[in-house]
Protein backbone atom coordinates (compact mmCIF):
# COMPACT_ATOMS: atom_id res chain seq x y z
CA UNK A 1 0.00 0.00 0.00
CA UNK A 2 1.31 3.46 -0.59
CA UNK A 3 2.15 5.73 2.19
CA UNK A 4 -1.72 7.53 1.65
CA UNK A 5 -3.48 4.44 1.51
CA UNK A 6 -4.26 4.30 -2.00
CA UNK A 7 -3.86 1.25 -4.18
CA UNK A 8 -2.09 3.05 -7.04
CA UNK A 9 1.19 4.75 -7.82
CA UNK A 10 2.53 6.82 -9.88
CA UNK A 11 6.13 5.37 -11.41
CA UNK A 12 8.53 6.32 -14.29
CA UNK A 13 8.39 2.56 -15.95
CA UNK A 14 8.47 -0.75 -15.26
CA UNK A 15 8.29 -4.59 -16.64
CA UNK A 16 5.36 -5.34 -18.81
CA UNK A 17 5.52 -9.11 -17.63
CA UNK A 18 1.39 -7.60 -16.51
CA UNK A 19 0.48 -4.58 -18.12
CA UNK A 20 -2.95 -2.63 -18.49
CA UNK A 21 -2.68 -0.35 -21.76
CA UNK A 22 -5.27 2.24 -23.34
CA UNK A 23 -5.03 2.00 -26.95
CA UNK A 24 -5.44 5.91 -26.99
CA UNK A 25 -1.87 5.75 -25.52
CA UNK A 26 -0.71 4.30 -28.93
CA UNK A 27 -2.29 7.03 -30.81
CA UNK A 28 -0.20 9.76 -29.16
CA UNK A 29 3.23 7.71 -29.23
CA UNK A 30 5.23 7.47 -32.56
CA UNK A 31 5.94 4.16 -34.04
CA UNK A 32 7.69 1.81 -32.92
CA UNK A 33 6.41 1.62 -29.81
CA UNK A 34 8.69 -0.96 -28.78
CA UNK A 35 12.13 -1.02 -29.35
CA UNK A 36 15.54 -1.74 -27.75
CA UNK A 37 18.31 1.29 -27.26
CA UNK A 38 22.14 0.49 -27.10
CA UNK A 39 23.86 3.43 -25.15
CA UNK A 40 27.63 3.72 -25.60
CA UNK A 41 28.92 2.76 -22.47
CA UNK A 42 25.80 2.31 -20.23
CA UNK A 43 24.03 -0.50 -21.59
CA UNK A 44 21.13 -0.87 -22.94
CA UNK A 45 17.36 -0.04 -22.99
CA UNK A 46 15.20 -3.20 -23.30
CA UNK A 47 11.87 -2.67 -24.79
CA UNK A 48 9.31 -2.47 -22.19
CA UNK A 49 11.22 0.66 -20.30
CA UNK A 50 11.81 2.33 -23.72
CA UNK A 51 7.72 2.32 -24.09
CA UNK A 52 8.14 4.12 -20.67
CA UNK A 53 10.72 6.56 -21.53
CA UNK A 54 8.21 7.26 -24.62
CA UNK A 55 4.94 7.43 -22.18
CA UNK A 56 7.43 9.66 -20.22
CA UNK A 57 8.31 12.26 -22.57
CA UNK A 58 4.89 12.63 -24.03
CA UNK A 59 3.44 13.24 -20.75
CA UNK A 60 1.99 10.15 -20.17
CA UNK A 61 1.70 9.06 -16.55
CA UNK A 62 2.00 5.39 -15.73
CA UNK A 63 0.69 3.79 -12.52
CA UNK A 64 1.02 0.96 -10.82
CA UNK A 65 -1.60 -1.25 -9.11
CA UNK A 66 -0.26 -2.03 -5.74
CA UNK A 67 -3.46 -4.98 -5.23
CA UNK A 68 -2.35 -6.73 -8.13
CA UNK A 69 0.09 -9.39 -7.78
CA UNK A 70 1.66 -11.45 -10.94
CA UNK A 71 4.14 -13.97 -11.93
CA UNK A 72 6.46 -14.59 -14.94
CA UNK A 73 5.57 -17.19 -16.65
CA UNK A 74 9.28 -18.62 -18.45
CA UNK A 75 9.85 -21.75 -20.66
CA UNK A 76 13.43 -22.52 -19.97
CA UNK A 77 14.87 -24.15 -22.90
CA UNK A 78 18.33 -26.22 -22.38
CA UNK A 79 20.44 -25.94 -25.91
CA UNK A 80 22.96 -28.61 -26.69
CA UNK A 81 26.19 -27.27 -25.94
Amino acid sequence: MAKNGQCKLQVHGGGFACALIKTSVFERLKYPWFDWVIYENKGALSEDLYFCHECGKANIPIYVDLRVKCGHIMRITDYPI
